[in-house]
């Protein structure tokens, strides 16, 4: 099974970022089919030492630029034959935070490993956040984006040369079991719709 080296600023424990959620549950099905996954993350105490089978490592400083070496000298460890890299999330997608942005081309031009990145909200993302993200959907092998919404934001902003690396891996499944317990019917006039709404 290949070794998936998975970047993203936040991870559980840390509450407030989605993607960091996502991250958790994407992390733990790929070690439960076998893979061995290493998530590379920030350096904060919020964020757990390990997750299960999944070894956590927490190096991320900046998520600049000036974090290349700390990140580098992860990837020298765990050796991956795949990075996916999870954005954006709330630490690393400030407007003056550059390095994931560049990430799978930098990877790609100096360890020529393959880069799946998933983009979260992209339809929701300002133009300039929309630019700093267009080398990193050129650039990554694969790009996957939570629903079809994202998806047609994201083909109107990058050349259609690059649209067959985008998929859609909708996201609702994973909060099957977070559902509430009640009867349908009762959980839609709890919230105040009619038969028939």
């Amino acid at each position: 099974m290949p070794r998936i080296a998975y970047i993203t600023s936040t991870f559980p424990d840390y509450q407030k970022c989605g993607t960091g959620i996502y991250a958790a549950y994407l992390t733990k099905a790929l070690s439960e089919q076998g893979h061995q996954v290493h998530v590379i993350t920030s350096a904060i105490p919020e964020i757990k030492a390990s997750f299960g089978r999944i070894e956590v490592h927490k190096v991320m400083q900046t998520w600049n630029p000036t974090d290349l070496p700390r990140l580098f000298q992860a990837l020298s460890v765990i050796k991956p034959d795949i990075i996916h890299i999870n954005h954006p999330t709330s630490i690393a997608a400030g407007k003056t935070k550059v390095l994931v942005n560049i990430l799978p081309e930098v990877i790609r031009n100096t360890l020529g490993i393959p880069v799946v990145t998933t983009l979260h909200e992209f339809a929701k993302v300002s133009l300039l956040g929309r630019l700093k993200l267009w080398p990193m959907a050129v650039s990554s092998t694969a790009v996957t984006v939570t629903n079809q919404r994202y998806d047609d934001a994201l083909k109107k902003v990058i050349p259609q040369r690059f649209h067959h690396k985008i998929q859609v891996v909708n996201i609702g499944t994973m909060f099957q079991e977070n559902l509430p317990i009640a009867d349908r019917d009762l959980e839609r006039k709890r919230w105040g719709f009619e038969p028939g709404d």
